[in-house]
């Protein structure tokens, strides 16, 4: 599995976060099986967190993903410190920008909360008005 890796006689679990942004008419219908399918294909059996852009409300889907991989903790990030990831981004958007001040969400708030050593191991991927990345940092 992606989530334990072995380096020497050390065993380093792997922290992996589902970041998610959405468009205010998301509903959220069909995007938990369809990233559990990304996950699969990726050999990843469990996310440590996800993280999202603040927003004052969050929506039920977004609260039933959270839920049902476990009850993950949902951490939230400013614009402003979404948009420090900028060029760690795979695919920054103009678009995004314009519509909530920084380049990207999802990939973003992954990358955030992954911390520095942190990376892109799933791209922003688009599914209903949703997008998700996933992200693994390190921690032994």
């Amino acid at each position: 599995m992606l989530n334990q890796q072995v380096n020497g006689d050390k065993k380093i679990l792997l922290n992996i976060i589902l970041g998610i942004g959405y468009t205010s008419k998301a509903q959220g219908e069909g995007i938990e099986g369809f990233i559990r399918m990304k996950m699969k294909e990726l050999n990843i059996a469990k996310i440590s967190a996800l993280a999202t852009l603040s927003r004052s409300i969050l929506p039920t889907f977004l609260l039933n993903i959270a839920k049902n991989f476990g009850a993950v903790p949902i951490q939230h990030y400013t614009a402003i410190r979404l948009e420090m990831e900028t060029l760690r981004l795979i695919q920054p958007s103009y678009t995004v920008y314009r519509a909530v001040g920084c380049h990207g969400v999802a990939e973003a708030a992954a990358l955030c909360a992954a911390g520095k050593t942190g990376h892109l191991i799933l791209e922003k991927t688009v599914f209903k008005g949703i997008t998700f990345a996933l992200a693994c940092g390190s921690e032994i």
